[in-house]
């Protein structure tokens, strides 16, 4: 789903006519997977051969039909394609595509941080890393969202996001079936979780239902059957009349162009929700049903149906192919396509994640499978896969409590790595140019995240914790990208681990390569009363605080969120202002605004903390201001719910000025220390600078 898209494809396309094999006989789906026999407290058993099989087969199959449907997306609205077919598309390597890539970053997501434990809060701040180019609609408004400070559900909420009815959540699901096989209740709540991070309402519905279709086909034999299983579970009138209308479609005429033409007048000329929008979440779910009803188990039928019906037709044709291929086996898919397919799944557009080996790729969904299928009493064993399924109920929480560390505060172990004192940071980081340098430590407890600097010129590093290992970059150059996408992040989080023992961990860092590996610190997670008496913690990153200023509704260049200054990552590029907030009023026609009071970038406490250190980063400077004029900046507490003035020493001597050539470019960092006070917030203000009168701050901190 994308608009104006190129067609990016690695190696040299082969254009298949699949008139060999018909896949029409389920019997031809040899898994040795069970439904009655041994299953004493289990609902099913597969053989992890098998299962593999099928997640393997299910990402082909879905490659297949977005290649194939690239070229002709969205040319058949009005009326489907008038041929009998359309040429299938295979190639020896596949690229990112938005049907497949927000996938592929979710597999990182959750192997990073845990297939259940994972938070909103966690994949909001992957989504910043990892997805910056190459989303539209309700991913993009959801992005954005995420840039200024939005995290899930309130990113995918028809309130905020105004793409909320859109696709998107839908053709970015079916990893979460391919995650839990035969556990179709899990599934589908599973998948209502996950598409609340870009969707709402009927799009939400629409993505668990495909989540838990793809889960019950693992054991299916029909896709009718299946559909109509997994109908029993929704109560949601509107998916109930989608799915029976195709039903009764199939039963008044053989046809699919003619129920085609029915769906279209139903549920895209006359849609009452987002009527004549060949995005739209329902026109795009009935495509599916229909290909799925009228394929009559018969993949190449299947996938033609979804291709020609057209509206998002690289994505419907994506997910129709999955999901029978989920269901026959890879064996039973056509043999010359299978014949021409390669391995090779590159990363064109998702910076910060590796290109891997596609049967690498249906191991990684394969175990991380496994974990979920163990956490809801199923378990496996050297051969087999024994499933319970269960409820799901999806992480809500929020680490609160966040300590960031440099290095030096550990016993490390430097085998080429070396210590660089770095100004933008203001304490030491650790880098290494040469494949095999290694870094050491060890830390405690039973989470942690490793922050490292990512850029264009980042290289990758393995990670090992207590033996098992874990591969990453810092790398934000992918092979090929579209637009503009983020260049430089600061502090990037290269892996964070929780579930834990609680006990003391061994960290080996190698660099893989002669690339740049810059290790920034590590953050890890405290108690509420610990945090606020720890030394060293920077309390602007409590959850609780709330970030405040003068001017709310800045119309400036920079992020219109004021969390953004409380977000924990430094603004380094003046070319990226969405790092920085600057308190620009603008203009009203010719005339500029208005601004004669002064200026104040602030943290609120949820309580009482003592505090002696706070550490301001200027934002951007501008020929119209950007900073605090004339010497009148200064530091207020707020006690006793009053602002006051606090006398302080300020390194190093901020400019008593209003000309830009008497500061820096922007980004310094000033460190006020005082004697250490009782407050339930601080903030620093003065008189705006430059003759437009405005300031900036890329960052706000404050210590014990």
């Amino acid at each position: 789903m994308k608009k104006n898209k190129l067609l990016l494809i690695a190696l040299s396309m082969i254009l298949i006519s699949c008139g060999g094999a018909s896949s029409n006989d389920t019997s031809q789906n040899s898994s040795s997977f069970s439904t009655s026999e041994d299953l004493t407290g289990y609902d099913y058993k597969i053989s992890k051969k098998d299962y593999y099989d099928k997640v393997y087969a299910g990402i082909q199959a879905e490659l297949w039909g977005n290649f194939t449907g690239l070229p002709v997306e969205f040319h058949f609205i009005d009326a489907p394609c008038q041929n009998d077919r359309i040429e299938w598309v295979v190639s020896n390597s596949y690229v990112t595509d938005d049907d497949t890539s927000i996938e592929y970053v979710m597999s990182h997501m959750m192997e990073v941080n845990g297939v259940d434990s994972i938070t909103y809060q966690d994949i909001a701040e992957e989504w910043v890393n990892h997805i910056n180019d190459y989303i539209w609609e309700g991913n993009l408004a959801s992005r954005n969202l995420m840039s200024q400070g939005y995290i899930p559900p309130l990113t995918g909420s028809k309130k905020y996001n105004s793409a909320y009815r859109a696709i998107d959540a839908q053709i970015e699901c079916e990893i979460l079936g391919q995650l839990t096989p035969g556990m179709k209740l899990n599934a589908k709540e599973r998948g209502a979780w996950w598409a609340k991070v870009v969707a709402d309402d009927i799009a939400v519905e629409c993505t668990a239902f495909f989540t838990s279709l793809v889960s019950e086909l693992f054991f299916a034999k029909d896709t009718v059957e299946a559909i109509k299983n997994v109908l029993a579970l929704f109560d949601n009138q509107r998916i109930n009349e989608m799915v029976n209308d195709v039903l009764n479609l199939k039963q008044q005429t053989s046809s699919w162009r003619e129920a085609r033409y029915a769906l279209y007048q139903k549920y895209y000329l006359n849609n009452p929700g987002r009527p004549r929008n060949y995005l739209d979440s329902e026109i795009n779910f009935v495509m599916v049903i229909l290909a799925l009803v009228y394929g009559e188990n018969d993949f190449d039928k299947t996938g033609q149906i979804a291709l020609l019906a057209g509206f998002d037709n690289d994505c419907t044709a994506a997910t129709s192919c999955l999901m029978l291929a989920t269901m026959l086996g890879y064996d039973a898919l056509p043999e010359n396509l299978r014949k021409q397919t390669g391995d090779m799944y590159i990363n064109t557009n998702r910076p910060g994640l590796p290109s891997i080996k596609i049967s690498d790729y249906a191991n990684k969904i394969c175990s991380l499978g496994y974990q979920a299928i163990i956490n809801k009493g199923g378990k496996v064993d050297d051969e087999y896969v024994y499933i319970k399924d269960g409820s799901h109920q999806g992480n809500e929480n929020i680490n609160e409590y966040v300590k960031f560390s440099s290095l030096d505060d550990y016993s490390l172990s430097l085998d080429g790595y070396q210590k660089i004192y770095d100004n933008s940071y203001d304490y030491n980081i650790y880098s290494s140019s040469k494949v095999n340098d290694k870094l050491s430590f060890k830390v405690n407890g039973t989470s942690f995240a490793l922050i490292g600097q990512a850029n264009l010129s980042g290289g990758d590093v393995e990670v090992d914790v207590d033996g098992k290992k874990y591969i990453t970059t810092l790398n934000l150059n992918p092979t090929m990208t579209l637009g503009e996408y983020v260049n430089d992040i600061n502090k990037h989080t290269i892996l964070r681990l929780s579930n834990l023992e609680n006990k003391e961990h061994t960290v080996t860092i190698t660099s893989l390569d002669n690339e740049i590996h810059t290790i920034v610190g590590i953050e890890t997670y405290l108690e509420k009363d610990e945090f606020y008496t720890s030394e060293g913690v920077n309390f602007s990153l409590a959850s609780k605080s709330k970030a405040i200023t003068s001017v709310n509704n800045p119309r400036g260049g920079g992020n219109k969120s004021i969390n953004v200054i409380k977000d924990g990552k430094y603004f380094k590029d003046e070319n990226d202002l969405a790092n920085q907030y600057d308190t620009f009023l603008g203009y009203s026609g010719t005339t500029l605004v208005s601004h004669d009071f002064e200026d104040y970038f602030g943290i609120e406490f949820e309580q009482d903390v003592e505090i002696s250190k706070v550490v301001f980063q200027e934002g951007g400077h501008f020929n119209g201001g950007g900073w605090f004029s004339n010497g009148s900046l200064r530091l207020e507490l707020k006690i006793n719910g009053s602002w006051v003035k606090k006398d302080f020493q300020l390194s190093p001597e901020y400019p008593n000025s209003n000309n830009m050539q008497d500061f820096s470019k922007g980004g310094e960092l000033f460190t006020f220390t005082f004697d250490r006070t009782s407050c339930d917030g601080f903030r620093v203000i003065g008189n705006p600078g430059g003759y437009q009168k405005l300031t900036s701050c890329g960052e706000l901190e404050c210590y014990r």
